[in-house]
């Protein structure tokens, strides 16, 4: 719109009892070649709603705080691979739920001399 030169972002800090919530850590790894991926997205979803989301670092991993106990379904994405999404991951309060996922590389290619049906 007119007059709209730009954006100013304010960062946000969350704060949460670590005696009334649990984490989710893990790594996100390459099916290909088991290398992890930087930048990964990770969001919890609640029902139909995403809860939390969060990203990888240079190293893969990822840990996301202040999550209230339950099942949710956990997504997994990132620039040039397959989503995938985890059902069931169940956060307990006051401990850390791992759960890692290996995402494959999209449009794989078809090995030469091979017909795909």
């Amino acid at each position: 719109p007119a007059g709209i030169k730009g954006f100013n972002f304010k960062p946000v800090l969350i704060a949460s009892n670590t005696s009334t919530t649990g984490r989710l850590s893990g790594s996100v790894t390459s099916e290909a070649d088991d290398t992890e991926i930087e930048g990964a997205q990770i969001q919890i979803w609640a029902a139909d709603t995403v809860y939390k989301t969060s990203f990888t670092d240079e190293f893969g991993a990822y840990e996301i705080l202040g999550v209230e106990s339950g099942s949710f379904s956990v997504e997994y994405s990132a620039e040039g691979y397959v989503s995938e999404t985890i059902d069931g991951v169940e956060i307990t309060v006051g401990n850390i739920t791992t759960q890692d996922a290996v995402l494959e590389m999209e449009g794989e290619t078809i090995p030469e001399g091979e017909v795909q049906e």
